[in-house]
């Protein structure tokens, strides 16, 4: 599984989330829904419901967006690959060996 950093703006608040997933972005974000809380947790929970799939943005490598409309309010996720399974074994591995 890689490891993605999820931003969500939101009414001019920014949140920020980070997960495991399989290259497919839609994620398990059940933990997320769970430690969030009224609209937030309403908006993430309807996203990962959704039949929705964010756009690879152009010019750059492993970041996605969507957007949709949320209470009459503009919601904007993006998604980006912070490591890649390799990674996340390594830093696992090292972090293992130490204990």
């Amino acid at each position: 599984m890689n490891f993605f950093t999820a931003v969500l703006d939101y009414q001019g608040g920014t949140y920020i989330y980070q997960f495991y997933s399989k290259l497919d972005i839609s994620g398990d974000v059940e933990r997320i829904i769970t430690n969030s809380k009224g609209d937030i947790r309403d908006i993430i929970e309807i996203y990962h419901k959704s039949d929705k799939n964010p756009v690879l943005l152009d010019g750059c490598e492993n970041v996605w967006c969507d957007t949709f409309i949320y209470k009459e309010n503009l919601v904007l996720l993006n998604f980006v690959l912070t490591k890649e399974k390799e990674m996340v074994d390594l830093v696992q591995d090292k972090s293992n060996a130490s204990k």
